[in-house]
């Protein structure tokens, strides 16, 4: 499922997070609003935040890019712009 915005974010997102690690400043801590969407109490289910997309009416799930997106960076141990 195509999100490359959301991608966008979590490398502008991940980048100071490195630096941070390396010494350089940054924020300590970032991450990924959700792993899969879900009920939010005011927008209800019409905000889809996860990485992950839920099909509600099917309850089947679809990795997002962003959800790809990340799981390279977590087996490279590496932010790399795509």
């Amino acid at each position: 499922m195509k999100d490359q915005r959301k991608v966008r974010c979590a490398l502008a997102a991940l980048v100071p997070i490195g630096c941070g690690l390396a010494g350089d400043g940054g924020p300590a801590l970032e991450g990924v609003w959700s792993l899969l969407d879900n009920f939010e109490w005011t927008p209800g289910y019409a905000k889809r935040f996860g990485i992950g997309r839920v099909d509600y009416a099917t309850r089947e799930r679809t990795i997002k890019d962003s959800g790809l997106w990340y799981s390279r960076v977590i087996i490279s141990n590496a932010v790399r712009q795509e």
